[in-house]
């Protein structure tokens, strides 16, 4: 059974998608979540039936969803239309500021103010983008008590219309195709994916940036009382037909290299992690998809892009060993030198063992982390071989061994009796790990702990409302009198409304809200594991030991 029909389809899973989706959207929209949950696909009646909601309020939500890459639809051979949940996408919504902080300190503030807009519509087209973009900078730069009305925006939409043609061309930002038939009646999208879709440049003949100019100054005007820019109509531009949303998959690339170059500069050293970074770089520079399991290159192109490298021999001789994974492996020896091989699906499955060996030490102590590590590295092991091994007792290594079984962390492996069984052949006991197992129940809990810190959160937020509105309003008072002149003594009488006691809650509740999302954000990176593990197990020949298939 593959690993991501068991990741994603767990109860454990079905109530934090719902937690997160009814976080970041409403409880409708949650709803429609839980009935596309249960199914590989439904109509717009069925999810009506399901939800019990009104057919426009499943629709909106289904809008919102697909807006999103939450949700896709497609036609059946009898033209009806089946919507279906895109799970694993649901996670991206937590790593919302993930994403922003990264074309932060990339590209700058410019760019990460337009990841933070199309992440905030799902998809969107160049020209709303620019204006929204543009003018959150005019209204940051006059953030001071200034007439925003008579300012002019100059060339700021210029300068975002580059970063976001920089977002493109690297790829961060994609191209949403249109779909190949006709949008569904009861839910007129105009975007749907596409893997034929190889758009990846911004069309400058589909921007008129004197329109987007004066689009920027008229909403610059309307919104100077609002808390940000209004979005404009898509129809109004030329590009009205155009949209674009994030291409996770740019990001998740760059960290999945980060992550496996940190695992080996962790294990066998930084000059060795250099020259994997550097392997990797001269791999992508010969290949297409940068995602496949097993990444080649001549040797003769790795010693002249790599030439600069101390003891590069070496290096690439200790990438080859255990410590690393076992993560690059030469074949051929010829003329040229042969080739390398860069066994991305045997590091991942390696860094997951890893993983789960710390999480097992965690919950069940040191010498059940020992027993696993053993076991994952001979295969199958006996029980005598446990505990001279792990340099613990019989009965201790009994005890240590019969608790991983009973959390179905190890297995029990049957060998062959013999025919002609005799009273005088000891009975052996041997066992093994059950790896696909143990990332399953793993995953389960980490969604279990996300799911009780969100609703903790919730809980909290709601028992803090009346107070954090009240600062709310406080804070609004004191900003519009500054802004009018007010003296320190009119100030310091309108924050005097808030008690000691209440500023003090306030300070105790936004210090347990920065601790809860700092533990939700470990989690995320945990549960990315899981995902690049899900992407890559079928191509590991062997999970004992992570040898990736030929």
């Amino acid at each position: 059974m593959s690993v991501i029909f068991n990741l994603f389809n767990s109860i454990a899973f079905e109530r934090t998608a719902s937690k997160i989706v009814e976080t970041f959207f409403d409880s409708i929209v949650a709803s429609v979540v839980k009935a596309l949950y249960r199914s590989s696909g439904e109509s717009l009646q069925s999810i009506t039936r399901l939800t019990h909601l009104p057919s426009k309020q499943v629709l909106q939500a289904l809008v919102s969803l697909i807006q999103h890459n939450l949700a896709s639809f497609e036609y059946t051979p009898q033209r009806q239309v089946h919507y279906r949940l895109n799970k694993a996408n649901i996670f991206y919504l937590l790593r919302k500021n993930k994403y922003i902080h990264h074309v932060r300190e990339k590209l700058g503030v410019a760019a990460e103010l337009v990841v933070e807009r199309v992440l905030e519509e799902g998809s969107i087209t160049a020209s709303q983008v620019i204006v929204c973009t543009t003018c959150k900078l005019l209204m940051t730069d006059l953030s001071s008590a200034v007439d925003r009305a008579n300012q002019n925006p100059g060339d700021r939409h210029i300068i975002v219309r580059d970063a976001l043609r920089q977002l493109i061309e690297l790829g961060y930002l994609e191209r949403c195709a249109s779909p190949s038939s006709p949008a569904p009646p009861c839910c007129p999208l105009l975007v749907k994916p596409s893997s034929d879709d190889k758009h990846r440049f911004l069309p400058d003949d589909h921007l008129n940036l004197q329109l987007i100019a004066q689009a920027v100054t008229e909403n610059v005007e309307t919104s100077s009382s609002s808390s940000g820019a209004i979005l404009p109509d898509a129809s109004s531009f030329p590009d009205g037909k155009i949209y674009w949303r994030l291409n996770y998959d740019a990001f998740h690339l760059q960290w999945r290299d980060t992550l496996l170059v940190t695992s080996v500069e962790k294990n066998v050293g930084a000059e060795v992690g250099l020259v994997f970074r550097g392997l990797l770089q001269v791999a992508y520079s010969t290949v297409e998809d940068k995602w496949q399991s097993g990444v080649y290159t001549t040797a003769a192109h790795v010693k002249h892009a790599l030439n600069s490298a101390p003891h590069l021999e070496h290096c690439l001789q200790l990438l080859g060993e255990g410590e690393s994974g076992g993560c690059v492996r030469r074949i051929g020896v010829g003329g040229g030198g042969g080739e390398y091989q860069i066994e991305v699906a045997q590091l991942v499955a390696h860094i997951t063992a890893e993983f789960l060996a710390k999480r097992i030490k965690e919950m069940f102590g040191s010498k059940a982390a020992r027993v696993f590590r053993l076991v994952m590295r001979n295969h199958i092991v006996s029980a005598d071989m446990i505990a001279s091994a792990c340099l613990l007792d019989k009965k201790e290594a009994d005890q240590v061994s019969n608790m991983l079984f009973l959390n179905q962390i190890l297995l029990v492996h049957d060998l062959r009796k013999a025919s002609m069984p005799s009273s005088h052949t000891p009975e052996l006991l041997f066992f093994k790990v059950n790896f696909l197992e143990v990332v399953r129940l793993t995953a389960s809990q980490c969604f279990t702990e996300l799911y009780n810190l969100l609703r903790k959160r919730e809980l909290l937020t709601e028992k803090n409302r009346s107070l954090m509105e009240k600062k709310t309003r406080v804070d609004a008072i004191v900003d519009n009198i500054v802004k009018s002149g007010a003296t320190q003594e009119q100030i310091q009488d309108i924050e005097e409304m808030l008690t000691d006691a209440e500023r003090t809650a306030v300070t105790k509740w936004l210090k347990q809200q920065d601790q809860i999302l700092t533990v939700v954000s470990g989690i995320t990176d945990d549960i990315f594991l899981f995902e690049l593990f899900s992407r890559y197990y079928c191509h590991v020949d062997d999970l004992s030991v992570g040898r990736s298939a030929a």
